[in-house]
């Protein structure tokens, strides 16, 4: 497999995360995570697949009251053997009408290849105008 090829599956997988986490499809979702996957957004650090898919209930009961998009956009990836990183911008739409920006921000994923396939090991979300830390 080519590097280009890695950095196709990669970007998959960002979309894939974005539009699961949408519909709130919490179950498919946590595969986008490796057994020992993180997930950081400011303030919830959150460690597991079991506790993913504790955060997932939550997670669609917004997402059924609240509907939302989330854009991720100039995304860089680095691939190095079965590692490799990326960073991004976050934006997160209101999926009304009309839409209401309510994130901008940035993701920094550490990501890795398990059996054959790209899974976040840590996804690290930063919101603007939020205190890093």
């Amino acid at each position: 497999m080519s590097q280009l090829d890695d950095i196709d599956e990669i970007r998959q997988l960002i979309a894939r995360y974005c539009h699961l986490v949408d519909s709130g499809e919490i179950e498919a979702w946590v595969e986008c995570f490796t057994d020992d996957g993180v997930l950081e957004v400011p303030g919830i650090r959150t460690e597991g697949r079991e506790a993913l898919l504790a955060m997932g209930a939550g997670i669609r009961e917004n997402a059924a009251a609240n509907p939302s998009r989330h854009v991720v956009t100039n995304v860089l990836i680095d691939v190095d053997g079965d590692q490799a990183s990326s960073q991004s911008y976050l934006i997160m739409v209101s999926a009304s009408v009309p839409p209401v920006l309510r994130i901008t921000g940035t993701y920094r994923d550490r990501i890795r290849r398990v059996d054959g396939r790209w899974r976040f090991a840590e996804r690290v979300a930063t919101f603007d105008g939020t205190p890093a830390g």
